[in-house]
């Protein structure tokens, strides 16, 4: 750590060493001095898909939620085949209940730079988002169809539950 602050002592636009405290100081849990080295370090280098990655993160733990979704789309316009970005931009798009938004597929090429067990956990991601979405129509027509015939599903299945 100590060498990356003697080399923004030395050159305070010095991109890589800001991104690289930002780093050390994220892990030592400070994310929110490490999202200032990382928004220092796009001041510098503005399409530097590291530094937009790594302050989604920060953001994220910071919970600030349209925050880390704009670094990390900042990362992808930078790198459209960072597949961590993808993912993690998909996954806060899911949690925001922006459906459509988390089902958008990163190029293939992205894809590939996975580890088997990443890409297993960005296909489950998926499958999770297209179930809730299918849940969610179906119970929604439901209770539709339940008010068109003049029946109420949920208080049936209560008292059915009850009797048996």
């Amino acid at each position: 750590q100590n060498a990356y602050v003697r080399a923004l002592e030395l050159d305070p636009d010095h991109a890589g060493a800001r991104v690289n405290l930002g780093r050390l100081l994220h892990e030592g849990g400070h994310p929110l001095a490490a999202a200032n080295h990382y928004r220092l370090a796009l001041e510098t280098r503005p399409d530097d898909p590291i530094a937009a990655f790594n302050l989604g993160v920060a953001l994220e733990d910071l919970e600030l939620t349209k925050e880390a979704i704009a670094a990390y789309e900042l990362a992808l316009a930078a790198d459209p085949s960072a597949a961590d970005a993808h993912y993690n931009l998909a996954g806060l798009y899911e949690q925001a209940g922006d459906h459509p938004a988390a089902l958008v597929a990163p190029p293939p090429e992205s894809l590939k730079k996975l580890s088997a067990k990443d890409l297993a956990a960005f296909l489950h991601h998926i499958l999770g988002v297209v179930i809730d979405v299918a849940i969610e129509a179906f119970l929604g027509n439901l209770f539709r169809f339940d008010r068109w015939i003049g029946l109420d599903f949920t208080r049936n299945a209560s008292t059915s539950e009850r009797d048996h």
